[in-house]
C-alpha cells in the first residue's frame, strides 16, 4: 500500500454545542444560521421528558458531563448549552461555571443570554412572545425577562408540557403564534422561545409580515454564538 504524507490544516472556529436529548430542531436550524467555517461539535444532555422548574434545575448537574462528551481536539471558542427555559431557572452565571469548570476561560452562551443580546442589539424592550410552555414554566420566561428589563406586552403559549413534542408542533402554529404576538403596534420584536421549536422556514415571512425585529431562541442563539467567534477571532484567541 502507498503511503501518502498528509498535511493537516484547521477547517475553522470550534463550537460546542449542548443539546438536550429530546431536541431534535436546535441541530438543524444552527446550522442553517451560521456560517459553514464554524464547526459545530454536538454532545447531548439528559433531561426529564415533562418540562417543569424541577426538572430543569435538575439539567445543572449534567451539565460538566455532557461538556465531557465533546470532541477532546478542538480549541473550543465558544460552548452553547441549548435550553432556553433551563438556562432562565438554573441562571446563565451557574450555566457558565458549569461549563467552565471543564473548559476553563471559553466563552460560553445560552438561549436567555443570547435573545437578550439580540433584543439590546436592535433595540426592542417591549416584545411579543410565544412559548410552547405549560402556564408555571411560561410565566417564568415572562418573568425572567421582566427582570432582564424587558416588558412582555403580548403573550401566547401552545401549553405543551412534553419537551419531545415541541418538534411535532407545526410550522404554520409557529407562524400563526408568532403573526398573533406581533400584532399590537406598541411591540417593538417578537420573540419565539424554545430550542426545539421548528422556526427556521417562517421567520423570514413573519418578518416581511410584521416589518419587525422576529427571532427565536435558535436564530438569536446562532446569532451569538457568530458573534462571540468573531470576537474571538479579532482578540486573536
Amino acid at each position: 500500500m502507498r503511503f501518502i504524507e498528509p498535511e493537516f490544516e484547521s477547517y475553522g472556529m470550534a463550537v460546542g454545542v449542548l443539546v438536550l436529548k429530546s431536541d431534535e430542531a436546535m441541530e438543524p436550524e444552527l446550522r442553517h444560521w451560521l456560517p459553514s467555517d464554524i464547526a459545530l461539535h454536538h454532545a447531548r444532555v439528559n433531561n426529564a421528558t415533562v418540562v417543569n422548574r424541577d426538572t430543569l434545575a435538575a439539567m445543572l448537574a449534567e451539565l460538566p458531563g455532557a461538556v465531557q462528551q465533546l470532541p477532546d481536539a478542538p480549541d473550543y471558542s465558544v460552548i452553547a448549552y441549548g435550553c432556553t427555559s433551563g438556562s432562565m431557572v438554573i441562571g446563565s452565571s451557574k450555566v457558565r461555571d458549569a461549563i467552565q469548570s471543564v473548559h476553563g476561560g471559553v466563552g460560553v452562551t445560552d438561549p436567555f443570554t443570547a435573545l437578550k443580546a439580540k433584543l439590546k442589539s436592535v433595540g426592542a424592550r417591549r416584545i411579543g412572545l410565544l412559548v410552547p410552555y405549560e402556564p408555571e414554566v411560561a410565566q417564568g420566561i415572562i418573568d425572567g425577562l421582566h427582570e432582564a428589563g424587558l416588558e412582555v406586552i403580548a403573550s401566547a403559549s401552545f401549553h405543551e408540557s412534553r419537551d419531545d413534542q415541541v418538534c411535532r408542533i407545526s410550522r404554520d402554529s409557529v407562524r400563526q403564534g408568532l403573526l398573533a404576538v406581533g400584532q399590537d403596534p406598541n411591540v417593538q420584536a417578537v420573540v419565539g422561545s424554545c430550542t426545539n421549536l421548528r422556526s427556521a422556514d417562517v421567520l423570514e415571512d413573519v418578518v416581511a409580515t410584521l416589518g419587525k425585529p422576529v427571532m427565536s431562541s435558535n436564530s438569536a442563539l446562532a446569532w451569538h454564538i457568530a458573534y462571540l467567534c468573531g470576537r474571538a477571532s479579532e482578540n486573536g484567541s
